[in-house]
């Protein structure tokens, strides 16, 4: 356990590193008047803290750096305070979100943009699982003979499009086709619309009736699946100071989608603010980064994942202050 007299001079020496990317010497840190020491004394206690395991030597320097445990001391005494409410910043990206969004999925890809941007990372939102997500409208069109086009739109906006081939179709069927379509799809979720199976079965042209019924459900499980939301990917080269053969690794890891949504499930549900340094990350190809995770909620209470990624030597400050601002945003909408 650090007493308060190393953990000042720790949480200086991290502040400066993070800044200026290169170690404070003893002299520098002893005329910061909240540490008050000399640069003897100040010498000792560095030699400590190198001693303890919070401090290393580069390889470029002699000159000490911090390590992913001196981070973890660091991140620890200055999360609280930096978790926030800025009011400013959330009604300014609420106001963007709403305004340029027209679409679920746009509306999440633009979020994802924004907040790369803010921080000049790769970020990652995963979209909550909406278990209540319904059909709200339903067109179907004639492309060509025996060619049909199927339109669905979800309750969030979302819309896909399905094409039937090969059904031979009288014009007045198909009519009554359309019509019939908003009392068998339109209002229902998933599992009340696996329920109108059993009504198709006595209808004239079941086999069409079960497909589109099929593709409505098809429609369904992908709303109420987990939606992975990439972006940044490019400013990796502008913080990796690791093996430049992991760098082809870590983007094959980042864009499998069952690798994020895995490393969501991971997070402690209870904590706002989920940062892990380095070797603290469970998967090998992170442990050169830092994480920070902030969960948010939608409309009926489903959670989804905001997940920063960037190097160890990274903002703590400003960036887990960014993320927890935007998690309040993403679920005030």
């Amino acid at each position: 356990m650090l007493d308060a007299r190393k953990i000042a001079i720790l949480t200086e020496i991290v502040d400066y590193y993070i800044d200026y990317a290169e170690p404070i010497g003893s002299r520098t840190l002893s005329k910061n008047p909240t540490i008050g020491l000399s640069p003897a004394t100040i010498r000792n206690e560095m030699s400590d803290l190198e001693e303890l395991g919070y401090l290393t030597k580069t390889h470029i320097s002699s000159g000490r750096v911090p390590s992913d445990k001196a981070y973890r001391i660091y991140v620890n005494s200055i999360l609280d305070d930096e978790m926030k409410l800025n009011r400013k910043f959330i009604n300014s990206m609420k106001k963007d979100l709403i305004h340029g969004s027209t679409s679920l999925r746009e509306f999440y890809e633009s979020a994802n943009k924004l907040l790369s941007q803010k921080t000049n990372y790769i970020t990652v939102i995963i979209s909550p699982v909406a278990n209540s997500f319904t059909i709200e409208y339903v067109k179907l069109e004639m492309l060509a003979t025996n060619r049909f086009l199927l339109i669905l739109v979800g309750s969030r906006g979302s819309t896909s499009s399905y094409v039937l081939d090969n059904i031979v179709m009288e014009e007045e069927e198909f009519r009554l086709l359309e019509e019939s379509l908003f009392d068998l799809l339109v209002k229902k979720d998933f599992n009340e619309l696996k329920k109108e199976r059993d009504k198709i079965a006595n209808f004239t042209q079941k086999e069409i009736y079960l497909k589109i019924l099929e593709m409505a459900l098809e429609f369904l499980e992908e709303q109420n699946s987990y939606n992975v939301f990439l972006n940044g990917i490019g400013n990796i080269l502008n913080f990796w100071s690791g093996d430049m053969e992991n760098v082809k690794a870590l983007i094959d890891f980042l864009e499998d989608d069952k690798n994020l949504i895995e490393f969501s499930l991971q997070r402690e549900i209870d904590k706002i603010l989920d940062i892990r340094i380095g070797e603290e990350n469970k998967d090998g190809i992170l442990q050169e980064t830092s994480v920070i995770s902030s969960n948010y909620a939608n409309t009926t209470g489903n959670l989804g994942n905001i997940i920063l990624i960037g190097p160890t030597r990274m903002d703590y400050r400003k960036l887990a202050n960014i993320l927890y601002n935007f998690s309040v945003t993403l679920s005030g909408l």
